[in-house]
């Protein structure tokens, strides 16, 4: 485990009977048991990375010493969470196929329904133009831009399928219901339980977000 710190001199106590073996800088994370090389490495009980080497009691856990590239060796770490529902729009029988079984399938199914039926009685479609940015990256149809998104979703069974903002209880997989807007969308994985948001494209929101990384 590990534990964000406030400036610590070596020597400085950290937890009972473990003492900071470094300066540790301000915002930086000590550990306070010892972790050993390819252990997850949790911060508040959620896991943030990998050690990349024996880490001592005391020390200083940051870059050098703690990876997020070991998601694939670690079964703990293979959560992924995709949202926005109408930018899977036009793929989702991709995601249907990949459905651990029919009552998952099932449940992407009825949030798409509803969708379609809510931009219906609102005058709307789901299938709506991208925007001029995402034109200009190249992407002419919402039907270009949801087979990239799956596609980054990787190519594991789909786990299970959650509304938004609702509490993730399986591992792998998992797609959250959510409206097409960053801001909305990654405060819905948050709340969810996310400690890491990675925002796999150079467009869309300048958003930062203080509960959980934000890697861009």
């Amino acid at each position: 485990m590990v534990r964000p710190a406030l400036a610590l001199p070596a020597g400085a106590a950290v937890a009972d009977d473990v003492a900071a073996g470094e300066p540790i800088p301000s915002g930086h994370k000590v550990a306070v048991a010892p972790i050993a090389a390819g252990e997850a490495v949790r911060r508040y009980g959620q896991v943030i990375g990998a050690a990349t080497q024996p880490i001592r009691a005391g020390a200083h856990v940051h870059v050098h010493n703690l990876v997020m590239s070991q998601l694939r060796a670690e079964p703990e770490l293979r959560n992924r969470h995709p949202v926005e529902t109408p930018e899977i729009y036009g793929a989702e029988h991709l995601l249907y196929a990949r459905a651990r079984s029919p009552e998952i399938s099932a449940k992407l199914r009825a949030r798409i329904d509803w969708g379609e039926n809510y931009t219906k009685i609102n005058g709307g479609e789901m299938n709506n133009n991208p925007s001029p940015g995402i034109k200009a990256g190249g992407l002419s149809t919402i039907l270009e831009k949801s087979l990239g998104a799956v596609a980054k979703a990787g190519t594991s069974p789909l786990n299970d399928v959650i509304e938004y903002a609702h509490p993730v209880t399986e591992r792998g997989l998992v797609f959250m219901d959510s409206p097409g807007f960053d801001p909305c969308s990654f405060t819905g994985q948050v709340a969810s339980g996310a400690n890491i948001v990675a925002f796999t494209t150079g467009r869309g929101s300048a958003f930062g977000c203080t509960p959980a990384t934000l890697a861009r």
